[in-house]
């Protein structure tokens, strides 16, 4: 496991033992071996492997720039059971098949709809056959093919038509072939395409087919052996290619890939390829040839996201990262839709938990300059993702280590700080990290709106929040300055505040060092009227990054490029409780005033550093930040209801841990809401 996994592995841990505390001494030895793992991964400089046997991360962390990727951290809860499998059409009509959490109950499906803001809402479903390991597919029109295992290793599959995307009236059960793990795949067009494992030994079959005019059964071509492995799956978009994903036996953590097309009955394959290490293989393709897989390995879920290459054979990954954790993992996407399944936990007696997370796929890293007619909006009327406590993030990693050293080197001045002396620092940084990604991974990520805190301690300016010092802000200067080089203009605000042990002179230090890191991209021009212009005008090769003071720190000189202030309203609830602060967002929301003030959401839930008795029992600022990321939608829906009304203006949407809210997927609605889309 690379540090990112470790961290993340540690913080699984820490959430679970406060709602299972059977767990006991289990969870406290697998505790001291992810520390004693992250501190001789952080001691290697983070050299060696990583997460995905031998994958390589891409530049930056993240979505790398210019590629399409989901975002699957935040996952629900829907059902018992599994494995599951998933299909989603490009309509946004998701159809799941899993089997049941006893083996002695018939296969189960459920349908859902991808409403306005992104989120999907599945229907009860209902039982439809008996058998094992079921996989499905959708189409536009609403066709649903579906295969699984019978008795005596017989293959069967079902034609269905999705019915008001509430049900699926299916056709009788057919069988098709012998083997085990079907996969399955189809198109707009009515093109099947089915592979599966032989009976004996690790033998790969494919088929391919047609829907029939009555939409009641499938013309197959000849079932025709292309590779040994095991564990396959497989998909198709509209120009007939293929996409397939196995490893390499049963037993073998090796995973492969074919891209083909389809001609006739039969499909030409290009070679083999290995990419990754892990088990469970899952695949889809969209019409633009965006590829999207995922698997697990040592219990952690991965994605990856490419694209097939102008020879039809190959694909270029061009993005991955880790989910959360759990098994048997499934994925589907078509047009800009994302989903995942997967199953995980004990499911209360009743199986494991099946759990999804479904997202828009875009290109997260220039998501402003691929969203149709952003640039002709108002500031006032754009809607920023933002990140609260921007450079707090993974204090794990960095302030845990250096204050076994030594605790000065990570302590603020009492003056900056809310939190008593006698609180651990292992404490402390567990309630300060409100975020798992760096700056730059931020950026690519698609936050456009970054809350600073600036601390400046032994010459050096660095990130802090409340009592932890934390990373140079240097050196995450140098990669946003990369990563706007590479990715061209995208509008961002940084907003600058409680600066903490700072005077004049280390205050000229500060603009000096943001000048020499950033200064080209700043935004230097007239600020009269700065909400009434145009994303376009702000959003210029040389200048879209707005530096403004959100405190009452006063420049001694005015520098170019750095506003006094920036015209925001809005603060934070500070409470625990998710209906208290979902009243003092609504009430706040309310009663601002556009377009002279930009309005942010602070969907944040804070511990307070006088209730350390009672906030303690949290354990980390992550859980607490859970009902707010699970009820971000709720809150927009409520508000807006799909009706656009600038008289309840969002304009900034700051939460903790950004990647599991959603945020920027609702940003990117918001922002066509407002503009007529």
């Amino acid at each position: 496991m690379n540090t990112s996994t470790l961290v993340r592995s540690m913080e699984r841990i820490r959430s679970n033992s406060r709602h299972d505390l059977k767990r006991g001494f289990s969870a406290a030895a697998e505790w001291i071996f992810l520390s004693l793992a992250l501190a001789f991964s952080l001691a290697a400089c983070n050299g060696g492997g990583n997460d995905s046997g031998g994958e390589t991360s891409p530049p930056l962390g993240g979505a790398q720039l210019g590629r399409p990727a989901p975002a699957f951290d935040f996952a629900s809860q829907y059902d018992y059971g599994g494995p599951a499998k998933v299909a989603i059409n490009a309509n946004g009509l998701a159809v799941e098949v899993h089997m049941p959490a006893s083996v002695l109950n018939p296969l189960q499906y459920r349908i859902g709809q991808v409403n306005r803001t992104g989120d999907l809402t599945w229907q009860p479903g209902g039982s439809y056959d008996s058998g094992s390991a079921p996989d499905v597919a959708v189409n536009a029109a609403g066709t649903v093919v579906e295969v699984h295992s019978g008795l005596f290793s017989d293959l069967w599959y079902h034609v269905g038509t999705a019915v008001n995307g509430n049900s699926i009236s299916w056709g009788g059960s057919i069988k098709y072939d012998q083997g085990w793990d079907p996969a399955v795949a189809i198109n707009d067009a009515g093109l099947v395409v089915q592979a599966h494992h032989a009976v004996f030994g690790d033998t790969l079959y494919y088929t391919v087919g047609r829907v029939n005019a009555s939409a009641t059964g499938i013309d197959w071509g000849a079932s025709t052996q292309y590779d040994q492995g095991a564990k396959p799956d497989v998909a198709v978009n509209n120009s007939g290619t293929v996409v397939e994903v196995h490893q390499a036996s049963s037993s073998s953590d090796q995973l492969w890939y074919y891209v083909g097309y389809v001609f006739g009955t039969t499909i030409a394959w290009g070679p083999p390829v290995q990419y990754a290490t892990g088990f469970n293989p899952t695949v889809d393709i969209t019409d633009d040839g965006i590829v999207v897989e995922a698997h697990e390995s040592i219990g952690i879920l991965y994605y990856r996201t490419g694209r097939v290459n102008a020879d039809g054979k190959s694909i270029s990954w061009h993005a991955s990262g880790d989910f959360g954790s759990g098994w048997n993992v499934s994925v589907a996407s078509k047009g800009n839709h994302a989903i995942q399944v997967h199953a995980s936990g004990g499911g209360a007696g009743m199986g494991p938990d099946l759990s999804f997370a479904n997202s828009l796929l875009i290109d997260r890293s220039r998501w402003m300059q691929t969203t149709q007619g952003i640039s002709r909006q108002p500031l006032w009327k754009t809607v920023l993702p933002g990140t609260h406590d921007s450079g707090a993030y993974n204090f794990y990693n960095f302030a845990g280590l250096l204050c076994d050293l030594d605790v000065s080197l990570c302590r603020v001045p009492a003056s900056c700080r809310e939190t008593p002396d006698h609180i651990p620092y292992g404490v402390v940084t567990s309630f300060a990290t409100a975020q798992s990604k760096s700056l730059v991974e931020q950026l690519n990520g698609g936050i456009r709106y970054f809350d600073i805190r600036p601390v400046f301690q032994s010459n050096q300016v660095r990130t802090y929040h409340d009592a932890i010092a934390g990373w140079l802000l240097s050196e995450e200067l140098e990669k946003i300055d990369a990563y706007f080089a590479s990715a061209g203009p995208e509008l961002v605000i940084l907003s600058i505040g409680g600066f903490c042990s700072f005077d004049d002179s280390a205050h000229e230090s500060f603009v000096n060092l943001i000048n020499d890191k950033i200064g080209r991209w700043l935004y230097k021009g007239p600020t009269d009227g700065l909400l009434t212009k145009t994303v376009g005008e702000l959003m210029t090769p040389n200048g879209n990054v707005i530096v403004g003071y959100a405190d009452d720190y006063i420049l001694s000189h005015p520098k170019p490029g750095f506003l006094r202030s920036l015209p925001i309203n809005g603060s934070y609830a500070d409470t625990t409780d998710i209906h208290a602060m979902w009243a003092d967002q609504r009430t706040k929301l309310r009663t601002v005033s556009t377009p002279s003030s930009l309005f942010m959401l602070n969907w944040t839930l804070t511990f307070r550093g006088d209730h350390w008795a009672n906030d303690v029992l949290y354990l980390s600022l992550h859980n607490i930040s859970k009902p707010a990321s699970a009820n971000l939608s709720g809150f927009i829906n409520e508000t807006y209801g799909g009706i656009p009304n600038t008289n309840y203006q969002m304009n900034i949407l700051s939460v903790d841990y950004f990647e599991e809210a959603k945020v920027v997927d609702y940003a990117v609605w918001l922002n066509g809401l407002y503009n007529g889309r």
